[in-house]
């Protein structure tokens, strides 16, 4: 069972986190051409995943964004 802390925010708070866990699990990976279908779609797709995703840096005057890093590591991650 996960922590209590981490569970709110997996399971309660951010549905978006669950469907990527499943769709990873069921196909092996994810890609961004993945968000533009359902389950994604019909919870704001690509565009709501990057805004989940966003991060102030205060070394910077905008936001980075993690999603692309943090796809590009769970794929590697599952071939390896």
């Amino acid at each position: 069972m996960p922590a209590p802390a981490f569970h709110c925010i997996y399971g309660a708070v951010n549905p978006m986190l669950r469907l990527i866990k499943d769709h990873i699990a069921a196909m092996s990976g994810i890609e961004h051409d993945d968000y533009n279908f359902s389950p994604f779609s019909d919870h704001g797709g690509l565009q709501k995943a990057w805004g989940l995703f966003s991060v102030s840096n205060s070394n910077s005057s905008g936001q980075n964004n993690e999603l692309d890093s943090l796809l590009a590591e769970m794929n590697q991650e599952l071939i390896a």
